[in-house]
């Protein structure tokens, strides 16, 4: 966090701190962790997709197999 602040002109101590500032403080307690939870759902779901699809995967890979040792 230490690291946006400094791009947006942080002065600690201030009395009063700019509206970027402000902006970045509000950014970076509620946008990016909805965010990142919203990433992290989307990968939750591609991951749960491809896991019904495992025993498919599975036995096909069986069938390649037994097909190349024949």
């Amino acid at each position: 966090m230490s690291a946006l602040l400094e791009l947006v002109s942080y002065v600690p101590q201030a009395e009063s701190q700019s509206n970027s500032v402000l902006s970045m403080f509000m950014y970076c307690n509620t946008l990016f962790p909805a965010l990142f939870c919203v990433l992290s759902l989307a990968l939750g779901f591609v991951i749960r997709k491809n896991e019904k699809r495992v025993p498919e995967m599975k036995a096909e890979l069986a069938q390649r197999e037994t097909r190349t040792e024949a």
